[in-house]
């Protein structure tokens, strides 16, 4: 951000926002069209864990929340 205004600021948290709501409502959708109404509240659960694409969801996963949590930390300080 070069110019740190609160418009700025708003513009790309609610642009964040936006790619996290799609992201999850994709998964989601996905996860309800392979399993129907069997799916687990956690949508990669459902699928087996040998696959390498869900292994890089998961390390996905595991990546935003090892990123995730130092930034709201330092947020709420």
């Amino acid at each position: 951000m070069k110019r740190q205004t609160l418009w700025d600021f708003s513009l790309v948290i609610s642009a964040a926002l936006a790619v996290c709501v799609g992201a999850y409502t994709i998964a989601g959708i996905f996860g309800y069209l392979t399993f129907g109404s069997d799916v687990e509240s956690d949508v990669l659960e459902s699928y087996g864990g040998k696959k390498p694409m869900v292994l890089l969801g998961i390390a996905a996963v595991a990546l935003k929340t090892v990123t995730t949590y130092p930034l709201l930390l330092f947020c709420g300080r």
